[in-house]
């Protein structure tokens, strides 16, 4: 049981430090915690239509995230992680709220959840997946000023 906790410490400490590295606007931390050679990655996010596939996508992503200021306060709660042999998965709410340049500076204040699998590579936990969503009562909140504005793409 013992390797169990390690194992569930561990991937909670990997989820903390993404947390830590978006609040921090940190591009290259976030990169660092994924496993940058598995070949069947899974990225989702809220904003795109697309999920993402393999690692050229996934790190332009982040590369076009952090590439400037971000005043973005992030909070997540609710963190729960479950390990099944050298595969895990994490949990957790999030309430992001700050301003968006690349959309026109808008003010944005969400409520969502992320879902997350790990793989454990030469004894360090790595992201493989994620998967990032409003919650159904905020979405439209979230979303309806843009698609108005410029109707969904």
């Amino acid at each position: 049981m013992a390797n169990a906790a390690t194992d569930n410490a561990a991937v909670e400490e990997v989820i903390r430090q993404w947390h830590q590295a978006l609040a921090e606007n940190n591009g290259p931390l976030i990169k660092s915690l994924w496993d940058q050679s598995y070949s069947d990655l899974v990225f989702i996010v809220e904003e795109n239509n697309e999920a993402y596939f393999d690692w050229s996508h996934i790190e332009s992503y982040y590369d076009a995230q952090t590439s400037g200021a971000n005043e973005i306060d992030w909070k997540i709660d609710n963190l729960r992680t479950g390990v099944l042999g050298d595969a895990a998965w994490a949990y957790l709410d999030f309430h992001a709220s700050g301003v968006v340049p690349a959309l026109d500076n808008h003010h944005f204040d969400w409520i969502g959840r992320n879902s997350f699998v790990l793989r454990k590579l030469n004894r360090v936990w790595k992201l493989i997946h994620y998967h990032e969503s409003l919650s159904r009562d905020n979405s439209h909140g979230a979303w309806g000023w843009y698609f108005a504005k410029d109707g969904p793409t």
